[in-house]
């Protein structure tokens, strides 16, 4: 405190530490060329060589660490423990740096929390950023608002902003980014300037370089897809549960259950083959591929079911402005009923239905080729008898002059 005029409450400890201090008060230095270069700085702590070793003016700063805040002049309320935390610092206020250079480069950034080695190491300007973890946020330079939580988070970031990576290597390659959302190991790795993206477990949307909009649930779910918009939820990188394609325009919306290929007729499509068409069609699969042990319905067998089919009117409990007409679930016969007994497929009904009709038909083709036969039969009788009245007229005229002769 060789310079000292009024500055009082200060501690100094160590060679040429708080050397031109003249006014500044409650600052403690302790360490080699530590707060030297201090005038009116007040309420500063620093410990460790050269820990805030170029601070004018600068209040409430907290170094320690050799070469900690270290060429900190103005800036306040910065705390940096590690060194070479917040190294390059001048003017940028309110930050926090914990661990080996971390927030190294930072010059007037501020409102950034850096915790771990090389954390946000190579911000300069960028401002609310969060780091934690060896890495983290490496080459920031100017993005703000970003989060990174782990291992190499957001390590090549430079630009990119308003993004959150949580997990070992998650947007680690992500410059340009903006607005993403990354949790899991290697996340939306691939990244590099996409927009909106959400990413939510183990390597999920890890391929995705510029893709907008996307949201991938689960483990590797979305690996492999470069595209915008999309839907996947899944545990693998092979076939999602759902897939879906947004659009704020509700015609484009899509949705695949168990396949990521849904055709552009197609508002939903599920991998067996049933289908909701954009126009409102429900579609069933009824491919013979997918089908087994097929056997013929027997008449007899729809005949009964069909007469235990109870047809009823009906409002459901959550919608009761309609009425609906309808069977009870519970009231079918077995051989129309789901194992569950709550539901209805409406092919089985139409299938016994088609049967009887069927039989039906088949019957009435039976009575008519009958009645066809019996009106032949009718038809050559009074052909015949017809006949026969034709030759007794003839006979009459024949045998009549010789009736007249014998009278």
């Amino acid at each position: 405190m060789y310079f000292n005029t009024t500055g009082r409450y200060n501690t100094a400890s160590g060679s040429e530490s708080l050397y031109d201090n003249t006014t500044g008060n409650h600052n403690t230095a302790s360490g080699y060329l530590s707060l030297t270069y201090n005038t009116t700085g007040n309420h500063n702590t620093a410990t460790g060589a050269d820990s805030l070793h170029s601070n004018i003016t600068g209040a409430s700063n907290t170094a320690t660490g050799s070469e900690s805040l270290y060429s900190n002049t103005t800036g306040a309320s910065n705390t940096a423990t590690g060194s070479e935390s917040l190294y390059s610092n001048t003017t940028g206020s309110y930050n926090s740096a914990s661990g080996f250079a971390a927030l190294f480069s930072n010059t007037t950034g501020e409102g950034n929390t850096a915790s771990g080695y090389l954390a946000l190491r190579s911000n300069k300007t960028g401002d609310r950023n969060t780091a934690t973890g060896f890495g983290a946020l490496h080459d920031n330079t100017s993005g703000g608002s970003n989060t990174a939580t782990g291992h190499s988070a957001l390590a090549n970031n430079k630009w990119g902003s308003s993004n959150t990576a949580n997990g070992y290597a998650s947007l680690l390659n992500n410059i340009t980014g903006v607005q993403n959302t990354a949790t899991g190991y290697w996340a939306l790795n691939k990244t590099t300037s996409g927009k909106r993206n959400t990413a939510l477990g183990h390597t999920a949307g890890y391929s995705n370089l510029s893709g907008q909009g996307n949201v991938f649930l689960g483990y590797q779910a979305g690996y492999g897809e470069l595209g915008h918009n999309n839907l996947y939820i899944s545990n693998n990188s092979v076939t999602p549960l759902l897939y879906g394609r947004f659009s704020r325009t509700a015609a484009y919306n899509k949705l695949g259950i168990g396949t990521n290929v849904v055709p552009s007729s197609d508002a939903i499509t599920v991998w067996n083959g049933a289908r909701l068409t954009k126009a409102g069609v429900w579609s069933n699969a009824s491919s013979r591929s997918l089908k087994d042990n097929i056997r013929s319905l027997s008449a007899d067998d729809a005949n009964a079911a069909l007469a235990a089919l109870e047809p009823v009117r009906y409002v459901y409990k959550n919608s009761r402005d309609e009425e609906y007409m309808g069977f009870i679930a519970e009231d079918v016969p077995d051989l129309v009923a789901t194992n569950d007994r709550k539901s209805l497929a409406a092919m089985d009904i139409v299938a016994v239905l088609t049967k009887v009709v069927q039989a039906q038909n088949g019957k009435l083709s039976r009575q008519n080729k009958k009645i066809a036969e019996k009106d032949a039969e009718i038809a050559n009788l009074r052909a015949r008898q017809d006949e026969l009245a034709s030759r007794v007229d003839l006979l009459m005229q024949t045998l009549a002059p010789e009736v007249l002769a014998m009278n």
